[in-house]
């Protein structure tokens, strides 16, 4: 896997993963970077949700009740600081939220146990 960070002062564009086609499938990761506080995104947030949505889904080809198994988008803006506060990841939803049986954290929706959720709640 391919990553790719950049500094969103010059030229902000969020993030996405991707996949290349056979015969030789690579997958990779863009993601802005953002070390201003006036951003809504901040510093590692939009690779954390990157990561999230990647390691679930490389392909971009698993579909469930709520659309793409994309465990960052229903909770866009909700961050946890980390690291004394410097850095801050995005909390990600699991599986029981696109309407699955698979596996979560003590039955939650989300990483940090985002009360507010139930089965594909924020329409992603």
């Amino acid at each position: 896997m391919g990553v790719q960070v950049c500094d969103t002062r010059f030229k902000p564009r969020h993030g996405n993963n991707l996949f290349s086609s056979p015969p030789a499938i690579v997958t990779w990761i863009f993601a802005d970077y953002n070390d201003l506080p006036s951003r809504s995104f901040m510093d590692v947030a939009v690779l954390s949700h990157e990561v999230g949505e990647w390691a679930d889904d490389p392909y971009y080809d698993n579909s469930t009740p709520c659309g793409t198994l994309e465990v960052g988008d229903p909770l866009v803006g909700s961050y946890t600081a980390w690291g004394g506060g410097n850095w801050h990841l995005q909390d990600l939803v699991f599986q029981p939220y696109f309407g699955d049986n698979g596996v979560s954290i003590n039955n939650q929706f989300s990483f940090q146990n985002d009360t507010s959720l139930s089965v594909c709640s924020n329409g992603k």
